[in-house]
């Protein structure tokens, strides 16, 4: 066959033939190329996505669970003394011998954290504040009632069930004796303070030891310091229980502490660690994690079993600074009232600390306002430099993951807030 034969033509009467090789492999390697690059810039858009999401994820989880701190906050004092030791309306003299917490009961203790626990937060030069507020957390009722009484062996509180806190929470619809003291429980548990008010005021504080059912729910408190005063027949008595002790007020005293604690040895949050390479190891990325805990504490100072929860995930560090109310002599020699700001630190826990040891002219009970500030990180590190401190300070913008707070960094986010302390508005007494 001639080679004019073997040319084929299309329809128009045009030459066609195929590709070469060395065409069809210049031209895969050029797809290869192609191929490769989009991948590439697939593979860090995912990983770009999956670092926000997780910061996304840091955010919210600080956001949420700090929404939840606020709140606590705005409810410090609440049914309480903001300084029991200095509380002109406390009945009987302070005792050292009290529990821990009813030593120095305020609305608000702030306290270093021991950082000793915590050996990122120690690398990379993070000292986190703790807070203890103290308020009626467990419900917004005082509860009048029907007798206090000693039977030798505790103090004994009856409360009426048809008017005032009882009735709104619903005991008289609880029809058998476990019932009733399952309600009681929520309100009245062991452990927690209860504070009793007379007719004319004073206040008086003891521990919860357990409760009861029946027509009169009874809260036992236990007889150890500080034991109640009953006036009876004592004129010399300018303050306790009257009488019977009918249509006095009690209500309960929480003591919640926020504080930023390693978690991974509790039994309880155990699925939030997740099994690296070895058994029942823990993944890089959460050796030395943190989060922010909320707890309640007993009279003793003790955590009440099972009352740990963790409201933020990661968090790293928690600070406060406070407002308080100094009285400064005015230009015509008025004494007006002065609103001062103090940053975090010494100065802030001076004011805000143990009552036991502070001197005459501080207190707890003087604080206007709270100014919050938590700080969470994201659970995977993203870059190996660090974000010059002079700049922005310790542990506010990323936090180094390796040893000594070396590479690899991991992103922080903060978040702030200024609360007012409205129940203690207008507390002027040392």
């Amino acid at each position: 066959m001639s080679r004019l034969a073997r040319r084929r033509r299309d329809a128009a009467g045009n030459r066609s033939r195929g590709f070469t090789l060395v065409e069809l492999m210049v031209a895969l390697t050029g797809g290869l190329f192609v191929s490769v690059a989009v991948f590439m810039l697939a593979k860090q858009a995912t990983g770009l996505y999956q670092s926000e999401a997780r910061m996304s994820n840091a955010t919210l989880s600080s956001v949420v669970g700090f929404e939840r701190l606020r709140l606590d906050l705005e409810r410090a004092s609440f049914l309480t003394s903001p300084n029991l030791r200095h509380d002109p309306k406390r009945c009987g003299a302070w005792d050292a011998t009290w529990p821990t917490y009813l030593t120095h009961l305020a609305g608000i203790l702030i306290e270093p954290t021991n950082i000793a626990t915590l050996p990122v937060q120690q690398a990379n030069g993070i000292a986190p504040d703790q807070i203890t507020l103290a308020g009626s957390y467990a419900s917004s009722d005082s509860f009048p009632t029907h007798a206090i009484f000693s039977n030798g062996t505790n103090h004994v509180v009856q409360l009426e069930t048809k008017f005032g806190g009882l009735a709104r929470l619903g005991y008289s619809s609880m029809v058998t004796p476990e019932t009733q003291k399952a309600l009681l429980l929520t309100v009245f548990g062991k452990g927690r303070a209860l504070r009793i008010v007379d007719p004319e005021g004073n206040e008086q504080y003891g521990t919860i030891e357990d409760t009861a059912g029946g027509d009169y729910p009874t809260i036992l408190l236990k007889a150890t310091a500080p034991g109640l005063l009953y006036r009876g027949s004592n004129t010399n008595l300018k303050c306790g229980v009257m009488g019977t002790g009918a249509l006095h007020t009690v209500n309960v005293v929480n003591i919640i502490r926020y504080s930023i604690k390693d978690m991974s040895a509790e039994p309880r949050f155990a699925p939030l660690f997740q099994a690296g390479a070895g058994p029942g190891a823990i993944p890089t990325t959460d050796v030395g994690r943190t989060e922010l805990v909320r707890e309640e504490l007993d009279t003793g100072g003790n955590p009440i079993t099972d009352s740990a929860e963790i409201v933020s995930e990661f968090a790293v560090d928690l600070s406060f600074g406070i407002t308080i109310s100094q009285v400064a002599a005015g230009a015509t020699g008025d004494q007006l009232e002065q609103l001062v700001s103090l940053a975090p630190g010494t100065t802030t826990t001076a004011w805000a600390g143990d009552t036991t040891s502070m001197g005459p002219t501080y207190g707890p009970q003087r604080i206007r306002g709270i100014r919050a500030r938590l700080s969470v990180r994201s659970r995977e590190a993203d870059r190996l430099a660090d974000t010059p401190v002079a700049l922005i300070g310790p542990g506010l913008f990323r936090i180094g993951l390796g040893g000594a707070g070396k590479a690899p960094f991991a992103r922080v986010r903060t978040v702030q807030t200024d609360v007012a302390i409205r129940n203690q508005r207008g507390v002027a007494w040392l």
